[in-house]
């Protein structure tokens, strides 16, 4: 029998990243240079694109020992990669160079004194939304931060480009809140998901969150209740991606649950094809209104595998893949997802970390629609990538010639700076 590995809420996540204020950056190309590929990794699919950063990866300090994890990412029209995290936004060339001409030398404004980031959405006229937490008078909030396109804070967007709201609170007054996923809607409102847990009430109940944003930073009135919803329908306690249909109904994951466009949750959920997507994280809608998503199972003591799952529109699961180490073993590891992505036909890539015997590699696979293990792809579907110092992925994207760029965070040798690590594959 195998045991399902729980995940922890968005808000207890946020509870263990570290931000502030951090200084200007600098490459590290001798670490890049240490990294290798899994040997088994072909040339063709899951190998190396050598020809971007060292290699075939990239390593940037972030001048910071305490500047959390990579969360979020993006690809431009350009080609240039957006990176979100603790240290705020980077900007990287095609090449995996920093591109200086952003921010300062290649980083964004540093996110506001206390705020932490989890995932980020590009508006269309080029600004740059992140939503996390940010600690407040009783306990933490939701915050939502929004920078220019050239790396500066959006003065125009709430207080100095910050918004933070703070759900409804229990009688014993403190919350654990963070936001992990948004979606911009066409008129440029930003709906933003996650989660609350009312501290010291009802044995500290965890809620799926949502609320909505008019373009200045307000909340939406019109939104659920004064512009916020809590919910703990289908027995879900977060909000992990969104989805938009042509009619503005509102779908959330996990629970497959519908809001109408004045965010009232439907009774039953009526699957339609979705114009718009939240991106990152370990679940993702499909256009179709299906869904993917990748989890951790623990299969052995000790051993911890990768599983991904297709649902049809409806909530029906249409395939699953064996669970799955990303080195292609069977032995005492913790595999664990941290982004999952789908290619335009249909397979699906996930990205994460691999940790057995004292030492971190990067994980990627590839899953066919019916739910196998793409072949073709690395080592009979899967491969690993090491990276000194790296801890894994936690974001991914795909190019439009098929490449597949890894996201993910490290740090130097012996407790020195967090590391921002990118590393581009052969699709």
């Amino acid at each position: 029998m195998r045991t399902r590995v729980l995940r922890l809420p968005m808000a207890a996540v946020a509870a263990l990243s570290v931000t502030g204020i951090y200084a200007a950056i600098t490459a590290t190309p001798s670490l890049a240079a240490s990294s290798s590929k899994s040997s088994s990794a072909s040339d063709t699919n899951g190998g190396l694109d050598t020809t971007f950063g060292t290699k075939g990866i990239a390593v940037v300090n972030t001048a910071s020992p305490t500047s959390g994890n990579t969360f979020g990412a993006a690809l431009l029209p350009n080609g240039d990669i957006l990176t979100l995290g603790g240290y705020g936004l980077a900007r990287f060339l095609p090449s995996g160079k920093l591109d200086t001409t952003f921010g300062s030398k290649g980083f964004s404004a540093p996110l506001p004194s206390g705020v932490g980031v989890q995932a980020m959405a590009l508006e269309p006229n080029g600004t740059i939304v992140g939503v996390g937490s940010a600690q407040g008078s009783a306990g933490s909030e939701f915050a939502i931060v929004r920078y220019k396109a050239n790396g500066s804070l959006d003065t125009s967007f709430g207080t100095g480009g910050l918004v933070t709201s703070q759900f409804p609170l229990s009688p014993q007054n403190s919350t654990t809140e963070s936001a992990g996923s948004l979606v911009i809607q066409p008129n440029g409102d930003l709906v933003v998901g996650g989660s609350i847990q009312q501290i010291g009430y009802k044995d500290g109940v965890v809620e799926a969150a949502v609320l909505r944003l008019q373009p200045s930073g307000s909340l939406d009135k019109t939104f659920g209740s004064g512009g916020q919803l809590l919910t703990t329908e289908s027995g879900t306690t977060e909000v992990t991606a969104i989805g938009l249909d042509s009619s503005g109904d509102i779908f959330l994951l996990p629970g497959d649950i519908e809001l109408s466009p004045a965010g009232q949750v439907d009774a039953t959920t009526t699957p339609e094809p979705l114009t718009t997507l939240s991106q990152g994280g370990d679940e993702t809608f499909l256009s179709s209104g299906g869904f993917v998503e990748a989890e951790a199972v623990g299969v052995a003591k000790h051993e911890v595998d990768v599983e991904v799952q297709r649902f049809n529109a409806g909530g029906t699961l249409a395939s699953s893949s064996p669970e799955f180490d990303f080195s292609g073993n069977q032995d005492e590891a913790e595999n664990s997802p941290g982004a999952v992505v789908v290619q335009p036909n249909g397979q699906a890539v996930v990205a994460g970390s691999r940790f057995a015997d004292g030492a971190d590699l990067f994980g990627l696979a590839r899953v066919n629609v019916n739910g196998t293990l793409d072949t073709t792809f690395g080592n009979g579907g899967t491969l690993t990538t090491s990276v000194a110092g790296g801890f894994g992925f936690q974001a991914v994207l795909l190019e439009p010639n098929g490449e597949i760029v890894g996201v993910g965070t490290g740090q130097a040798v012996d407790f020195g700076d967090i590391q921002i690590i990118l590393a581009k594959y052969i699709g």
